[in-house]
């Protein structure tokens, strides 16, 4: 009798075990590590019975053949009644049932490769039950996501913290029992909150305000970050805070090697700036690449020569300094912002990461930390679809995808009210309102 996997069949090894995964109508099963030897015997190449077993027998050294063969047989059985695996008497009948598309098994083995960390955005309450959802679907189904992947921290600010920097966080102020939730709703999972106070145009006078004083009193747990980039506000807290781990944010525009050498010493982490992600003399030049955080999908383009401005203007913004409506820098993100997370990826090429140059070259190289672009809070979906992009295996984004839009969907009905009608026109009209304000 011959075996191989079916059509849309994937075969996947994972840390304690392995997971097969029927494309065709996203049935999955989950088998122990014993299991996982049986089933990565499998191939797209019809195989024996007999071959099979001599394949299973290099993982049970001593164990009788007949009995593996008798084992292998129930074994399979299972996944053909499933739908998962075919069985044939000839090569040709195989064939018949098991059509072309198949994909190849990707049974490595769990190497216990180091983490490669994720540092998305979030501190927006709105999303709160959210991440708590998202989190929670990643502890339960661990096996649809990169097996060396986590999320060690969420970044951002709270509506009108005027120590905030990098974009406009302008509303209602949240109560300190929210602030408190928060706080230790993502810390219970085992995430760190990372304040963005990287306000370059704090003077001595902002450095008493209450409310961003007491974000940090809440969170000084030791197990909190903060980014900084203005150097009197950066001293002002490791002086009050010193349990805070403090991160040289990217809008502190460096980019002299020799500057980010020394500043991988000071800082717990230095997010480059994402100009020089595809600088690779100097990105071979930095000495202690897993201290360097890389954002991997900026929608600004790489010759936008207005960055810095940019910075400044929020800066302002965020100290009630100016308003919004007063930039006039011709924005050259415009085209990225409404082309959606894929075609922004494209559009800045010269700068983005994919999916292979992080799981390949960079992580090659030596580096560790990724950042998800914040800016996309405006946009949900792109959001989603970069958690997925880059967190999901390519063969489950697809059930992640249909899962977290649920979950979104659910979310919105529950804490909105009404149907998932409302819930949608909720989400457009706030989406307008979002870009209506600009940044």
């Amino acid at each position: 009798m011959l075996y191989r996997q079916k059509k849309d069949v994937l075969i996947r090894k994972t840390k304690h075990g392995a997971y097969i995964l029927s494309k065709e109508n996203y049935s999955e099963k989950i088998v122990n590590e014993s299991g996982s030897v049986f089933l990565c015997a499998l191939s797209k190449d019809p195989q024996s019975i007999e071959t099979l077993a001599d394949t299973i027998l290099k993982s049970f050294v001593g164990a009788d053949k007949e009995t593996i063969i008798s084992d292998a047989i129930e074994f399979y059985e299972t996944f053909v009644k499933e739908g998962f695996v075919a069985k044939g008497e000839t090569e040709a009948e195989l064939n018949e049932k098991a059509a072309s598309g198949i994909y190849n098994s990707d049974c490595r083995v769990y190497d216990g490769r180091n983490k490669i960390h994720f540092f998305i955005p979030g501190l927006d309450l709105q999303y709160q039950g959210f991440y708590s959802l998202f989190f929670d679907y990643i502890k339960k189904f661990p096996y649809r996501f990169m097996d060396n992947i986590d999320v060690p921290a969420v970044y951002g600010s709270f509506n009108n913290m005027i120590w905030n920097g990098g974009r406009v966080r302008r509303g209602v102020q949240p109560a300190l029992e929210e602030i408190k939730s928060t706080i230790k709703t993502l810390n219970d999972f085992g995430i760190a909150v990372r304040f963005t106070y990287t306000n370059s145009l704090v003077e001595e006078k902002h450095l008493q305000d209450t409310m961003c004083n007491l974000t940090m009193e809440i969170a000084n747990n030791g197990m909190n970050e903060v980014l900084v980039n203005s150097p009197l506000l950066e001293d002002y807290l490791r002086k009050t805070y010193p349990n805070f781990k403090y991160i040289l944010s990217t809008t502190a525009c460096v980019r002299d090697v020799n500057k980010i050498n020394e500043a991988t010493k000071k800082y717990d982490l230095v997010v480059l700036d994402w100009r020089d992600n595809r600088n690779f003399d100097f990105l071979k030049k930095i000495q202690d690449k897993e201290k360097i955080e890389i954002l991997v999908d900026e929608k600004c383009p790489s010759s936008c020569p207005n960055r810095k401005a940019d910075y400044a203007h929020v800066s302002k913004v965020n100290l009630y300094q100016a308003t919004s409506d007063e930039l006039n820098l011709k924005c050259m993100r415009a085209v990225s912002d409404v082309a959606g997370f894929y075609r922004g990826l494209k559009f800045n090429r010269d700068t983005n990461l994919t999916f292979n140059d992080i799981y390949g070259k960079y992580y090659d190289m030596g580096f560790r930390n990724f950042k998800l672009m914040g800016r996309n809070e405006q946009d949900l979906l792109s959001l989603f679809e970069s958690y997925i992009y880059y967190m999901a295996t390519p063969e489950c984004r697809d059930i992640v995808r249909y899962d977290l839009l649920t979950y979104y969907m659910d979310y919105l009905i529950r804490d909105f009210g009404g149907n998932r009608t409302s819930a949608i026109r909720w989400h457009e009209e706030n989406l307008k309102k979002s870009y209506a304000q600009g940044k």
